[in-house]
């Protein structure tokens, strides 16, 4: 906030504010995916769980499986939220397996049930809508 308010400081973007209830949200695997180049299918770039490899399977068949799992955007930055249960797994390996990730996304979610970003509310996002 320092630098916005005061000249000659060079530009700052703050995830964490970003992404927070009061603005955007996150919309990893909601709204949008990260592929690298290897093929596997990210949440966010952000992120080091994979849900898939586009190169083993179809993106489309990936989305569809996940786009239950993401159903809503996220209040806060989905890779802050999943950090913990990564370092707690004690692997250096990046991105973490399927198998592995798909234990983190079943235990953390990405969103809380019944609270969405401002932005998301602006456009008429509600709770019980199938967005997909």
């Amino acid at each position: 906030k320092f630098l916005v308010k005061h000249k000659g400081y060079p530009a700052c973007f703050a995830y964490d504010v970003f992404e927070s209830e009061k603005f955007y949200g996150c919309g990893a695997g909601f709204h949008f995916i990260f592929v690298d180049s290897a093929g596997n299918v990210c949440p966010c770039d952000f992120c080091s769980v994979t849900l898939g490899n586009m190169r083993e399977r179809p993106i489309r068949d990936i989305w569809t499986e996940y786009s239950g799992i993401f159903r809503a955007p996220g209040c806060s930055c989905y890779a802050n939220r999943i950090s913990q249960p990564i370092a707690d797994l004690h692997t250096a390996i990046r991105p973490l397996t399927v198998e592995q990730s798909k234990e983190i996304v079943r235990t953390c979610p990405s969103f809380t049930r019944g609270t969405v970003p401002k932005f998301y509310k602006k456009m008429g996002f509600k709770w019980g809508e199938n967005p997909k």
